[in-house]
């Protein structure tokens, strides 16, 4: 996710998601995967606090080991050499499940991630104007 925050844009061309979950021609489910950034100190995500700000309203989203709608968000291990699974270190890699409600297509929906330092990465998320035939689709 990258630049001054303790996050980097992960090595992929979907920019900061890895992938979303489509049911019914609606997004249900935002995944975003992180790492920190060359020098970063460790990030507890437990700790972590994410806002949303969707069209049906404004949530603070804190951690929790499942997701609840508008509440709370989930985090997963990809790469956790060193097992300091919820802690993110250097060369870890971690997803971040998100339930935003049912985002329609053409919606826009803005995150920002806040680390217990007080480092800040925002981001807008727009839903692709068609999402038929589709299981997951890049944002």
């Amino acid at each position: 996710l990258g630049g001054t925050t303790d996050f980097v844009k992960p090595d992929t061309n979907n920019y900061n998601f890895a992938r979303d979950i489509v049911g019914g021609a609606v997004v249900t489910q935002v995944d975003i995967l992180v790492s920190s950034s060359p020098g970063a100190g460790d990030i507890d995500m437990t700790q972590t606090v994410i806002d949303m700000t969707s069209p049906d309203g404004s949530y603070q989203l804190t951690y929790a080991e499942e997701t609840t709608q508008n509440s709370e968000f989930a985090v997963t291990s990809v790469q956790d050499e060193d097992e300091t699974f919820p802690v993110l270190t250097s060369g870890d890699r971690f997803q971040i499940a998100i339930d935003p409600g049912r985002l329609e297509p053409s919606t826009t929906t803005e995150i920002s991630i806040t680390t217990p330092s007080g480092a800040t990465k925002s981001m807008q998320i727009r839903v692709p104007d068609s999402l038929a035939n589709q299981e997951a689709v890049s944002l």
